[in-house]
């Protein structure tokens, strides 16, 4: 239901490591999801990505490659200054490409999609915090 580790464990009176460590022994796994662009009249297939605990299996494949970087957006800005912002964004996904093999880029942002739609392979929408 998108209550993080902090918020269940502060719900129910325990620490965050007992939860997490519950959910690994019952195999409560995040799984990834492709947005759907095509409001389901046909398949979609995206590479606008987002985790859930709501879901038994993930939509897309996952590489062994050992030289994979994970590129962190801007996160969000208002209307009018993101795209600045998220270009650069792109063209650092792009000199990280020529250095290593694999760049994903995460960015809670949805104003992401105007400048980078089709250059990641995968962009997650999602967003890291430190307290939930």
């Amino acid at each position: 239901m998108g209550f993080s580790d902090y918020q269940i464990a502060k719900a129910v009176g325990k620490g965050e490591e007992e939860i997490r460590k519950t959910r690994a022994e019952w195999k409560v796994e995040p799984k990834v999801k492709q947005i759907d662009t095509l409001a389901g009249e046909w398949p979609a297939v995206t590479n606008y990505l987002y985790l859930t605990y709501n879901a038994e299996e993930d939509d897309v494949e996952f590489s062994n490659r050992p030289d994979k970087v994970l590129l962190l957006g801007a996160g969000g800005f208002r209307i009018g200054v993101s795209v600045e912002f998220d270009w650069s964004t792109v063209l650092t996904k792009d000199a990280l490409e020529r250095r290593y093999g694999e760049v994903v880029m995460m960015n809670y942002n949805p104003e992401t999609v105007s400048t980078d739609w089709d250059v990641s392979r995968k962009l997650y929408f999602d967003e890291i915090t430190s307290r939930g």
